[in-house]
């Protein structure tokens, strides 16, 4: 068989080496490259679990620095939650009897009135730090929020409508979801929305 110039074989255009004759020069260097790649990307990959799992801080972003104030916050809800653990009633509407929902309204109302009395007690008394200052009434806020919505209820309660508490959304969750996440960041799970409305 005759070779043309450069000693490949007439029928054989990738030369003396086949096809690795072609790419093969080319395609070392670029596989070298793209192996070097997935080796860094790899290892920052671990380095960003690693740092999250063992050395990232655990602290919520709602946690605020006046650690005396979530105490002291913690000790004026553990006062009124006693209150409302005496008033809590978890009977379904349809076992209380014929005045049953007017019945309702009137525990809620006395809940409501509890929680009112906590919720001013807590703002009154001001953080320290800078943080507790910014956020603090951000909380205090979405708990008149919440007691708005339980206000609601009770009219709606009044008017013969055998209803559930309908609570404000916030970012496609319950207002409560925020107002619980705050206590329990800030140790003051006495301050959590009470579960009296759960039926």
């Amino acid at each position: 068989m005759v070779e043309p110039p450069g000693g490949a074989p007439s029928g054989d255009p990738a030369g003396p080496r086949g096809i690795r004759g072609l790419i093969g020069d080319d395609a070392t260097p670029s596989r070298r490259w793209v192996k070097a790649v997935l080796i860094v990307v790899i290892a920052l990959l671990v380095a960003m679990w690693v740092y999250a799992f063992f050395y990232a801080p655990t602290e919520g972003i709602n946690r605020i620095g006046d650690r005396t104030w979530s105490a002291r916050s913690q000790a004026r809800c553990e006062q009124s939650g006693a209150g409302l653990i005496a008033l809590r009633d978890v009977r379904p509407i349809k076992d209380v009897g014929a005045d049953a929902l007017n019945e309702k309204a009137d525990i809620v109302v006395k809940t409501n009135v509890i929680l009112t009395s906590m919720v001013d007690a807590v703002a009154a008394d001001v953080p320290a730090d800078a943080k507790g200052q910014e956020i603090v009434p951000k909380w205090i806020a979405d708990y008149r929020t919440y007691l708005a919505d339980r206000v609601d209820m009770v009219a709606q309660l009044r008017a013969g409508q055998n209803v559930v508490l309908s609570e404000t959304q916030v970012k496609g969750a319950p207002i409560s979801d925020f107002i619980n996440d705050f206590a329990r960041q800030n140790n003051m799970p006495a301050c959590q929305t009470p579960d009296d409305l759960s039926v």
